[in-house]
């Protein structure tokens, strides 16, 4: 059965019970910020890794884009655990606490 389109694009939480339904309890979104920013804002991660290189690569589009807040407050604080993966970081954020229910996909592993 094909998903609904929203805009022109699948919604994040209609991908993510599509995949529960079908069994799926864990599923990897590996994407541009773009991909990254929708799943996010749509509270449809659990874990986001973010991966910190000692490298300058000047400017470029955003990493991750979400809609703006009016006070620090609102801001998305979850906890996180580093790594050190040789010269690079690997930063570890926890979002199950966020995460939105979605169907059947609602289940933190």
């Amino acid at each position: 059965m094909p998903l609904p389109l929203t805009g022109g694009q699948i919604p994040p939480a209609a991908i993510v019970a599509a995949l529960a339904d079908r069994g799926f309890r864990r599923v990897l979104i590996e994407g541009g910020a773009d991909t990254v920013s929708r799943f996010l804002a749509a509270g449809c991660l659990d874990r986001l890794h973010v991966v910190i290189a000692p490298i300058i690569i000047g400017s470029g589009p955003a990493s991750v884009t979400l809609p703006p807040i009016a006070r620090l407050e609102q801001a998305m604080r979850v906890p996180i655990r580093a790594h050190v993966l040789g010269e690079e970081v690997l930063l570890d954020c926890d979002l199950s606490a966020q995460r939105a229910a979605v169907g059947s996909a609602n289940t933190s592993t």
